[in-house]
């Protein structure tokens, strides 16, 4: 019974965690991305300078993404220590549903990764040169926005890309 409980409240923060992650980015990518290109160079610039400056959108993302990585990481040790226990199992997979399982974590773990490694630093650093240029940049600072933001952006297509593959993979893994 215990077991029930904890799997499944290990389940609903993975999960309820995961809508949060993917979709900030699905909507930093199809939303706050194209109104960037769509508008005028400096509105857009101004746009997306506002939104990472009083959004907090780069402490959402790190939170959400740590809570679904460590949600997930927690509920496949639980299961699996809970593995040699008598009785029915949790999750009955077969065989291909655990390789899909396992390449959706694997996924959504090099999406967490990337994130943390790539896409937060370069947050940071636009963040720092928002901050700095205000808001009348120099040209040369805008310049350096507008570089620093299409590396997060291209960025934030891969990290995209692999959590939403990772999501499709672990929600489709108990069909296959």
């Amino acid at each position: 019974m215990i077991f029930d409980t904890i799997h499944a409240l290990l389940r609903l923060i993975h999960i309820l965690a995961a809508v949060g992650w993917v979709g900030f980015g699905v909507f930093l990518v199809l939303f706050v991305d194209q109104a960037y290109k769509r508008l005028p160079q400096e509105k857009g610039r101004q746009f997306v300078a506002n939104l990472f400056r009083y959004s907090k959108i780069d402490v959402a993302m790190p939170i959400t993404s740590l809570t679904t990585t460590l949600a997930g990481i927690l509920m496949y040790i639980y299961i699996y220590a809970q593995d040699g226990m008598d009785g029915p199992r949790i999750i009955y997979l077969s065989e291909a549903g655990s390789y899909i399982l396992a390449l959706g974590a694997l996924l959504g773990i090099g999406a967490f990764g990337h994130g943390a490694g790539a896409l937060g630093p370069r947050t940071k650093r636009y963040l720092e040169l928002a901050n700095a240029a205000g808001d009348n940049p120099s040209e040369e600072q805008a310049a350096q926005m507008d570089a620093q933001y299409a590396d997060i952006a291209r960025h934030s297509n891969i990290s995209v890309i692999m959590m939403v593959l990772a999501l499709v993979l672990m929600a489709s893994a108990r069909y296959a």
